[in-house]
């Protein structure tokens, strides 16, 4: 009856047990299915009996998988595959045209937040070619994410550097969107319609910490900034795409359902904008106050229950549980972060750091050893046995190397609430 021909896959997590059923979800295949308990015990157990009904569909989603299968294996080769895929259908690029910053947030990774310079002409001419040289013919799409600093510190270059790229993309029949991280205190209405208008911008992440008083304590500031920046997403949330991020590390968790109340009832964005809850992180082990991810995720699920008690009409949009072939477009080899000086990085954490970069758009990269191992970064055991590994893959690779530990990012209680809250709404 047995057939040791076939396993239970590692990836199977229990999301619920009820009057003999369990509710179970592959993390890497995706799917959700509620098996008889003895069942599921006995594919537990590896007993497997070819002759099940549905044994055909235990294997096509996943909840069974030959045995001679390193399910770990797997994994990481999916990872390579796209790590160092040359596909260049869909290229991303981020660009600092400045690490000056008009704030002083005090959990901010970069270390160069005084160097005042902005790209120059002959810069921007080289960014512009490296580029351009990195279509290949199947290229359909470029990205372009703003970051700094603070980029509207450069509103002109950015101006600027938008038409030019325009004029590549409409040669080369490729579709150009940009987006932008900032403070919003310099994002008026006007700056957001032009950017809109000539260089496509799509979408804006703008933080707050809380209220007015935490949020000047935390980002060195006055309340007059406070007012302005709340001033300007009223002003362009019927522009471009607001995404509000909420850092929090626990202390100041009240304050924020407090600036959310504000921006929601108060000022009636309801419908308009997006809101959502992120740990402020300490990407270089500086040593100030986090949640750990266990805190952070409790914290998660509290604050979307409140949204979806206390703001009916918020479309509440839940993190997509797919299993990631790569943690982040950026360490795709493909992609890089690009510095105001040209300089090359693996990822935007590392602006600023003279060790981590890995080349620059007039030579190409350097192959550095830095940029070996952050690309060779070794799984840990404990990462190797979990069954949240697909969703995570071991976390940000940056904080990774910087601080020589495990990052999850995910926890099994978050993805049981979302998977729950999914089947709920599908009833």
């Amino acid at each position: 009856m047995t057939n040791i021909k076939y396993v239970a896959s590692q990836f199977n997590l229990v999301i619920k047990e009820d009057a003999g059923k369990v509710l179970i979800f592959n993390t890497f295949s995706g799917c959700v299915c509620t098996l008889e308990k003895d069942v599921f015990n006995s594919i537990c157990n590896n007993i497997i009996d070819e002759k099940w009904p549905y044994f055909n569909d235990l294997i096509s989603q996943g909840i069974i998988v030959l045995k001679e299968i390193d399910q770990v294996g797997m994994i990481l080769q999916h990872e390579n595959l796209a790590k160092f895929s040359n596909d260049k259908k869909n290229l991303s690029f981020v660009i600092a045209p400045t690490l000056k910053c008009n704030l002083r947030c005090y959990y901010c990774f970069e270390s160069s937040q005084n160097d005042c310079k902005v790209m120059d002409e002959a810069t921007m001419q080289d960014v512009l070619k490296f580029i351009e040289n990195s279509f290949g013919q199947e290229t359909e799409s470029l990205r372009i994410n703003w970051f700094g600093g603070e980029p509207l510190l450069a509103k002109d270059f950015i101006t600027k550097f938008s038409k030019e790229i325009k004029k590549i993309t409409d040669k080369h029949n490729v579709k150009y969107t940009s987006s932008m991280i900032t403070n919003g205190v310099f994002l008026t209405k006007e700056t957001a319609k032009n950017l809109k208008q000539i260089g496509e911008l799509q979408s804006v992440q703008i933080t707050l910490d809380g209220s007015k008083d935490e949020y000047c304590k935390r980002k060195g500031t006055t309340p007059v900034v406070f007012e302005k920046v709340i001033q300007n997403i009223c002003d362009c949330a019927d522009i471009v795409r607001i995404s509000i991020r909420l850092n929090c590390d626990g202390s100041n968790y009240n304050d924020i359902l407090n600036i959310v109340d504000d921006l929601f009832t108060n000022h009636h964005l309801t419908k308009k904008i997006g809101v959502y809850l992120a740990p402020i992180t300490d990407y270089n082990g500086n040593g100030f106050d986090v949640c750990n991810n266990k805190e952070f995720s409790k914290l998660l699920i509290k604050f979307n229950q409140h949204l979806k008690t206390t703001y009916p009409d918020y479309p509440l949009k839940l993190d997509e549980l797919n299993a990631k072939k790569c943690y982040c477009a950026l360490k795709k080899c493909i992609n890089y972060a690009i510095g105001p000086n040209g300089e090359l990085y693996t990822c935007e954490h590392d602006f600023g750091v003279k060790e981590f970069i890995i080349g620059d758009v007039k030579n190409g990269e350097y192959f550095t050893d830095y940029h070996r191992k952050f690309l060779e970064l070794k799984l840990s055991e404990k990462c190797k046995k979990c069954k949240l590994l697909p969703l995570c893959l071991g976390g940000c690779p940056s904080m990774r190397y910087n601080q020589k530990k495990d990052v999850c990012c995910i926890t099994e209680p978050y993805v049981k609430y979302i998977i729950l809250n999914k089947i709920n709404k599908s009833n």
